[in-house]
């Protein structure tokens, strides 16, 4: 990617958890924007995990698990956690 093209330049820098391993767990959904990897990158480098992924278009799921290999497909019928107040 080339960093003129702000649509989809995907930053990656150096990780600084702020929080511990499996604290912050958290979901990708509608990957319609390109920009949407480099704020993924900058939550894992913050030292969160990137568990699922959803969009209705499965090619860009597909693509999605290639650059983040840890990542599962969400199923959209399934409740994933629990919402605490």
């Amino acid at each position: 990617m080339h960093t003129k093209d702000g649509m989809n330049y995907a930053p990656k820098g150096k990780p600084a958890p702020v929080c511990e391993e499996g604290a912050f767990p958290f979901a990708a959904i509608g990957l319609d924007h390109g920009h949407i990897y480099g704020m993924y990158n900058g939550l894992i480098e913050a030292g969160g995990q990137l568990k699922w992924v959803y969009d209705p278009d499965r090619a860009k799921v597909d693509k999605f698990i290639q650059m983040y290999p840890e990542v599962k497909a969400a199923d959209p019928n399934r409740r994933y956690g629990r919402i605490r107040p």
